[in-house]
């Protein structure tokens, strides 16, 4: 039997929520539900959560850490955030964690069925959401990279971007792109880098520094192996 874990600090909605889904699940699921994020925690930590539906915002820990500690557990687990609030920064974070679905507490009894039904439909709709599931993940992590290639963007910085374990968020990106993190990283500064050689009048040290290299003789030696010329030589060429 597998296990569904809902979290909800509201005692009403929580008891509310559970009935609608032992009417509807009970049959299939192990249903858990705690008002205390402090105990879903523990209950994550020491049980293979299928699904976890949590509310957003709770005392001590919120639905997004109590995301993150599950897909660390058991990258497989389906996610429903409840919240609220109709705010796009709830909704963006969502879709940064990879959340399967995202509704509000507002949500009919038939909205919640439909949510669970869509996550365990089928195999197929499994299939689909694991490729949907590395878009948005895959997507977010290139969007982020660009934004801040001047900063250190280890694996574990990244994995803490998406809320993902950092050995899981690797295989995941390199399945779905072909690349590894860090060719992706090292491509992505040198073509910054080449941008800024061709457009700006910076300094070679300060484009280095603006593309996440500390050293510039560094800088220099991996520009050169990537693009065949030196920076210097690369701005000359560009500029006749």
């Amino acid at each position: 039997m597998l296990d569904i874990l809902l979290v909800d600090d509201e005692p009403e909605i929580l008891e509310s929520l559970r009935d609608t889904l032992l009417e509807h699940f009970g049959q299939f699921y192990n249903i858990m539900t705690t008002p205390y994020s402090s105990d879903a925690m523990e209950i994550i930590k020491t049980n293979e959560i299928d699904i976890l539906i949590t509310d957003i915002k709770m005392p001590e820990f919120t639905g997004f850490d109590l995301a993150k500690v599950a897909r660390e557990f058991n990258p497989d687990t389906r996610i429903v955030l409840l919240t609220s609030f109709s705010d796009f920064d709830y909704a963006h974070n969502a879709i940064k964690i990879g959340c399967d679905d995202y509704i509000l507490k507002t949500c009919t009894d038939k909205e919640l069925i439909d949510s669970i039904k869509k996550l365990t439909s089928s195999e197929n709709a499994a299939g689909e959401h694991d490729e949907n599931l590395m878009e948005r993940v895959t997507t977010h992590v290139e969007a982020y990279i660009m934004e801040h290639l001047a900063e250190d963007l280890s694996l574990q910085n990244l994995s803490d971007a998406v809320y993902y374990n950092p050995n899981y968020l690797a295989r995941l990106f390199k399945k779905h792109t072909g690349k590894s993190l860090t060719d992706f990283i090292l491509s992505a500064r040198i073509n910054k880098a080449k941008e800024l050689l061709q457009e700006t009048r910076l300094k070679i040290y300060e484009i280095a520094s603006q593309v996440g290299f500390e050293n510039t003789i560094y800088f220099n030696r991996v520009f050169k192996k990537k693009a065949g010329l030196t920076p210097t030589m690369y701005r000359r060429k560009w500029k006749r």
